[in-house]
């Protein structure tokens, strides 16, 4: 973010009001920057959407600054100014939960699924694998199929998903939304898939292949649809190992139930999981990693995230 002009334009520039998504705290007198806290609004990706539904990205206030209250009087600004709806980030350093805590923010550490590809023998990205390629509960997804969605395809797809646009779940997300987040990255490529059943569309996911060594790994980094629309696909997300030679698929998310991605194969991994489940790729590192998330929200929504609905999925290293 700091070396790379594009990245940060693409995700955090407001075209509109001319001005950068950061809140930023500058002393009266030196005028230099001593904290900073980084935000970007779904609607940035597509401003039809009305709903203020915020993700949070750095904050830092400068090591060498001892302003006590300094942090908070930034996230305190940015929500009197901004009044969201929603409020969250993905990621959050251990050190700020109790931050989040004393603002009345609920903690979590988001769930962890993946299947292993069941012909591979030999794992060089899984680690301590335990034999388990899948769950026991599989059930048949009657038809279900995942078509692989090119820009122009996607583009000609709008009028057909109005069926599972939710106005309880948040954040808002929105057709435009996955256009401009996915297919008009800067840096990575994505690859989107329609979830059909019937010939309908009942959703939409979203895939990052990670490779280390030309040993890959498939990332399930947005799923835009019904919940319950996952359930009983894993034929088809095991067609998609073979199709792209990966080891593994993976999941982070929130608000989705266990028993639906059981239902597809997915095996829950958490802290007590000896299997590894690399998802640092930029560098490499053979670890498996929990992260944890703070949200608050208005009441009687269905606060569901995953792992690209805050700023985990950037590029680390630009080559």
């Amino acid at each position: 973010m700091a070396t790379s002009k594009k990245l940060m334009d693409w995700q955090h520039y407001d075209k509109d009001n001319k001005n950068y998504n950061f809140v930023i705290a500058k002393h009266n007198k030196t005028n230099k920057i001593h904290a900073i806290l980084g935000f970007y609004p779904t609607s940035h990706f597509d401003k039809s959407i009305q709903h203020i539904d915020l993700a949070l990205a750095i904050w830092k206030v400068r090591d060498d600054i001892k302003a006590a209250g300094l942090g908070l009087t930034l996230m305190n600004y940015l929500v009197s100014q901004k009044h969201p709806r929603s409020l969250y980030g993905i990621g959050v350093n251990p050190r700020v939960i109790p931050i989040y805590k004393y603002m009345g923010y609920d903690i979590g550490v988001m769930n962890h699924y993946y299947i292993a590809n069941e012909q591979k023998k030999n794992f060089h990205l899984i680690g301590n694998f335990d034999g388990r390629y899948n769950s026991e509960t599989i059930i048949n997804g009657n038809g279900k199929k995942l078509i692989r969605y090119e820009k122009s395809d996607y583009l000609n797809s709008s009028e057909k998903i109005t069926n599972f646009v939710s106005e309880l779940r948040l954040p808002a997300k929105s057709h435009n939304y996955l256009y401009h987040r996915y297919y008009c990255h800067p840096i990575y490529n994505y690859h989107v898939y329609g979830l059909m059943n019937q010939n309908c569309i009942i959703g939409f996911i979203v895939l990052r292949l990670c490779s280390y060594n030309s040993n890959h790994a498939l990332r399930i980094v947005d799923y835009f649809g019904h919940n319950d629309g996952l359930s009983g696909i894993f034929g088809e997300l095991h067609r998609l190992l073979q199709d792209y030679d990966a080891e593994y698929i993976d999941f982070y998310n929130i608000g989705i139930e266990e028993k639906i991605l059981s239902a597809s194969g997915f095996i829950k991994r958490d802290s007590k999981c000896e299997v590894i489940i690399p998802s640092y790729f930029e560098p490499f590192e053979k670890r498996s990693v929990d992260l944890i998330f703070t949200y608050k929200c208005e009441n009687n929504f269905n606060f569901s995230v995953c792992k690209a609905d805050g700023d985990q999925d950037r590029p680390n290293i630009i080559l």
